[in-house]
């Protein structure tokens, strides 16, 4: 769909350069300062067009990337199943006994804490948590107020929860159910899903997939509060270097650094990662 080889000066340029069979409104963009180009797929005349581009500055690619081929889907989702449900017959129910006794000491209220999220394709669906926060009335400005580090609607248990990522685990039904991966890009709520996408192109590729309960930039300590628009970048690129370079190694990667973190909660990213 794409001359073969072309220069970034006349990336801009490209909706112009498009056959008449493949009209449609198409967009290309840098990411950072790496050279890399993200995705995004559009259906003019009701035919799916997937543009990647991941060997920029000369050429420009037209595949699809490898989590989208129905046999890599497959293995995904059998990975997704061999973890969730082991968690959720076996570590869920005594987790959820243990963090509500330990809540009704400190924060008496739910146990868990539920709220749309959007995931794979912009569906919204309803993501659990181990609630972290005092029990209030639902209050969207307040919902889509970032979490930070000495946050006062955090009690002292909740911080335990969130520093060692335990709060999390009741979104292993989620994956159960299908609504997430256990690997993938995190996912935010409707209201800040829509703001990030206007602010931050490339954004809407998260989309492609799943989102997880984990995912690549989480694993190199790109976690938490979002402290500026440059972090916020790093994490939507390293988001679509995962959806371009997915393989069931890279998911055990990642998986592995995660429990890590656990058991051994570092702040901060990574200084460099080398997926195989």
């Amino acid at each position: 769909y794409v001359s073969d080889k072309m220069p970034l000066s006349a990336v801009a340029e490209l909706p112009g350069g498009f056959p008449n069979s493949c009209v449609g409104t198409a967009a290309f963009w840098k990411l950072a300062n790496d050279g890399i180009l993200a995705r995004e797929e559009y259906e003019p005349n009701g035919v799916k067009l997937i543009f990647t581009a991941v060997s920029a500055p000369y050429q420009i690619l037209t595949t699809k990337t490898p989590i989208e081929d129905p046999l890599n889907r497959l293995i995904k989702r059998a990975y997704d199943l061999l973890i969730a449900v082991p968690v959720v017959v076996l570590v869920l129910p005594p987790l959820c006994v243990w963090v509500g006794v330990r809540q009704r000491m400190q924060a008496p209220g739910p146990l868990f804490h539920v709220r749309e999220r959007r995931g794979q394709q912009g569906r919204v669906f309803r993501m659990l948590k181990f609630r972290s926060m005092y029990a209030s009335a639902p209050d969207a400005a307040a919902e889509s107020r970032q979490a930070k580090s000495e946050d006062e609607r955090i009690f002292p248990f909740g911080r335990f929860l969130r520093q060692r990522s335990l709060d999390e685990f009741p979104q292993f039904w989620n994956v159960l159910v299908g609504d997430m991966s256990v690997v993938g890009p995190r996912p935010y709520m409707p209201l800040l899903d829509e703001e990030f996408r206007q602010q931050t192109r490339g954004y809407r590729t998260r989309h492609l997939v799943k989102p997880g309960i984990t995912g690549l930039a989480q694993s190199l300590g790109y976690r938490g509060e979002m402290l500026g628009q440059e972090i916020f970048r790093r994490r939507v690129f390293w988001d679509v270097h995962y959806i371009t370079h997915w393989s069931v190694w890279l998911d055990r990667q990642i998986t592995g650094r995660t429990l890590w973190q656990v058991v051994q909660p570092k702040l901060g990213p990574v200084n460099s990662f080398s997926p195989a």
